[in-house]
């Protein structure tokens, strides 16, 4: 079962264009040494130390802050404060978003995008547990709380 769930990931994962110039995972995903399974690998590691422990109402609810843009999409889920995550997809091809979004963090809360092997781009939460982001064209960001967890393909 696992398996089917890694590959459907991999699939989901692999058809979002992450980029102007496409998808990293958007080429031959059985190659173990290529930077698409290796990418692939990252985010099915990524899932699994985020969340692995869904299965309780808690952990298993999703909520949807709005953007204010049709194209944006914005969802958190997580069983507690530090193994949640944010989702933040500019799905517009051609235009930058920038706008706000509630957060379920506290004011000064730092949150990094956990995809990035280094350099992990930080957004300090502000009043009212908010972020204001700014998305480039099929930018996405999915950001946590404290240290970056799981992830070394």
């Amino acid at each position: 079962r696992d398996r089917v769930e890694e590959l459907s990931a991999s699939m989901a994962w692999r058809s979002l264009p992450t980029s102007a110039s496409g998808n990293p995972a958007d080429t031959d995903s059985f190659d173990m040494a290529s930077d698409s399974y290796r990418f692939v690998q990252r985010l099915n590691l990524l899932r699994q130390a985020y969340f692995g422990e869904f299965g309780s109402p808690e952990c298993d609810r999703l909520e949807t802050p709005l953007s204010g843009f049709a194209d944006v999409l914005t969802f958190w889920r997580g069983c507690d404060a530090y193994g949640r995550v944010l989702v933040a997809a500019n799905f517009h091809s051609q235009e930058t978003r920038t706008f706000k979004v509630a957060t379920p963090w506290p004011e000064t809360t730092v949150l990094r995008d956990i995809v990035p092997e280094a350099k992990h781009p930080e957004f300090i939460v502000g009043l009212d547990g908010e972020i204001e982001l700014t998305l480039r064209p099929l930018q996405a960001f999915v950001m946590a709380a404290g240290a970056v967890r799981g992830g070394r393909a």
